[in-house]
């Protein structure tokens, strides 16, 4: 059985997450340009659980974190477009097809923003700590994290059930 295929317009919420999502690309790319020839040539390019710098690397990393971020928008700003192809915890109906679909779309973009923001603390993280400015990400990084990515999901998942 195949779902629906529905246009759903995207609303300020959606403009306000994107709008976020790319905020913080555009301030990774201008960190890049501003620091680049400041931090040395090796810099901290992995970190452990309690954001403690573990590996290193050469500064060519920030640009490799930069590029990253702009391809996982861009991918993710992709699969957002086609939310008929997606797999729904409800069955797709033609009656709840728009509810379920501005829901996945919103998920979408909600958790683009959320690791767009943490792509841009990664590298600022990464040059302030090359800089001897602080010392690693912190240890609540990954806790705040990995709270954000389930919590969205979660109440995402909830809401698709609440909207069947």
């Amino acid at each position: 059985m195949t779902t629906p295929k529905v246009n759903i317009a995207p609303d300020s919420f959606d403009y306000f997450l994107t709008g976020i999502s790319l905020l913080c690309l555009l301030l990774m790319f201008g960190l890049n340009l501003y620091y680049y020839d400041l931090v040395p040539e090796r810099i901290p390019v992995h970190f452990d659980a309690a954001g403690k710098p573990d590996g290193y690397g050469g500064k060519i990393t920030l640009w490799v974190v930069f590029g990253l971020s702009v391809m996982l928008f861009g991918i993710l700003t992709l699969v957002g477009r086609s939310p008929h192809l997606a797999n729904y915890s409800v069955p797709i109906t033609a009656e709840n097809a728009p509810r379920q679909y501005k829901n996945m779309q919103q998920m979408n973009r909600a958790l683009t923003a959320v690791l767009c923001l943490c792509f841009a603390y990664i590298q600022y993280g990464i040059i302030q700590t090359a800089l001897g400015q602080q010392d690693g990400l912190g240890l609540w990084f990954l806790l705040v994290f990995l709270i954000l990515i389930f919590g969205i999901i979660g109440y995402f998942l909830y809401r698709a059930k609440v909207l069947e």
